[in-house]
């Protein structure tokens, strides 16, 4: 596997070399990278595209998902029964299995806006 490094990523990605080192340093914190240091150092990934769901990589960034969630999120709910019924949890849990059912390589096979595909509108 080829080393990248923060340089190169953000080239690649055509990020500000800034966001691409806070993300890098996270991805690293939650065990998706290897950070090895100095003038021949860089990034690898820790496991095979393959082995990581999108869910893994959504939780490490905003947290676990439950699929107890209020969309109204007020807390002062004074309705006896929730006006959305089961909804959100429903949502929630389609969320949930869209993300673990996908993994990073299925997402890195597609091509990017502006090379292959026309923007969306």
């Amino acid at each position: 596997m080829e080393k990248l490094n923060v340089e190169k990523l953000s080239f690649l990605m055509n990020a500000s070399r800034s966001h691409v080192s806070k993300v890098t340093l996270l991805l690293v914190k939650h065990h998706f990278l290897i950070s090895n240091r100095g003038p021949k150092g860089g990034f690898i990934m820790k496991k095979k595209p393959e082995e990581i769901s999108l869910l893994e990589i959504f939780e490490a960034f905003e947290g676990k998902l439950s699929e107890q969630c209020c969309l109204m999120n007020t807390g002062k709910c004074t309705l006896s029964g929730c006006i959305f019924g089961n909804l959100s949890n429903s949502f929630t849990m389609e969320f949930i299995d869209y993300l673990r059912g996908k993994t990073l390589s299925e997402i890195t096979k597609t091509s990017l806006p502006g090379k292959d595909t026309p923007p969306c509108e």
